[in-house]
């Protein structure tokens, strides 16, 4: 059971939920939605080293596919392919939890947008083998959006609720980020996110920076890299990232 607990922790840390869910590879996410009929799908892979008490390092491959179902309204489903390699504790591997959303943009008056992201956490992982919770959960995140005239400006607040064993269920996030330059095949970002430590024995936030480069190779494709590093102990030591986006 200690192991168990220890692979639980270890993910949890390493996915600093319920800050993941933004288009790849930043974690916060945008308020602007597909459109009718439009599709996305976003296959993004991270390969993390652990934070200071679990050690190790995990990766993990996460696609998401967003399809546009009015012109405000987004459904999403996001699942995810699990490699945790903790210190002295036995590795696991395989599919891990998946989500069910939707995201509603209900204001957007230039250069001012606003959205919310709700939706539910399935329990689709191993939890015998620290792969999962082992039971389902939700999460909301508020989106508001800034669009300058070279840059964007998102900021986004969340909460998640997830039952899990030698883990903390109830968890929060926020982050901020600037995106740009506008109308470029070449975009960078700079963000910081913080969110509920996993260890419930622990009260710090683990914070976390991130940076990278999206390349919009056609219009139908984009390129991504990016690289997160942590602003205090708490966090995964950390994190590169590398993905591409379809959209049709």
């Amino acid at each position: 059971m200690t192991n168990l607990r220890a692979l639980v922790a270890f993910a949890a840390a390493l996915a600093m939920a319920p800050g993941v869910f933004a288009a790849h590879p930043m974690l916060t996410e945008d308020p602007q939605t597909q459109g009718t009929g439009h599709f996305e799908l976003e296959l993004g892979q991270s390969f993390a080293r652990g934070d200071p008490l679990q050690g190790g390092r995990g990766t993990e491959f996460a696609p998401q596919f967003t399809g546009g179902v009015a012109s405000a309204l987004d459904l999403i489903a996001r699942t995810t392919w699990l490699t945790q390699v903790p210190a002295d504790v036995p590795s696991a591997r395989g599919w891990g939890d998946s989500m069910l959303d939707f995201k509603w943009r209900f204001h957007e008056s230039a250069p001012v947008a606003f959205a919310v992201r709700v939706g539910v956490d399935l329990p689709s992982g191993d939890a015998s083998r620290g792969l999962g919770t082992g039971s389902a959960g939700y999460h909301v995140i508020a989106i508001a959006g800034w669009q300058l005239a070279r840059v964007n400006v998102n900021a986004n607040a969340a909460y998640a609720r997830v039952p899990r064993e030698g883990a903390r269920s109830d968890v929060g996030a926020v982050s901020a980020a600037i995106v740009g330059p506008n109308a470029s095949p070449w975009r960078t970002f700079i963000e910081a996110t913080a969110g509920s430590n996993p260890d419930p024995n622990i009260a710090q936030w683990p914070a976390v920076a991130r940076t990278g480069l999206i390349h919009s190779a056609t219009k139908w494709l984009d390129l991504d890299a990016g690289y997160q590093a942590r602003l205090n102990r708490s966090a995964s030591r950390e994190v590169w990232l590398i993905g591409a986006t379809l959209r049709w």
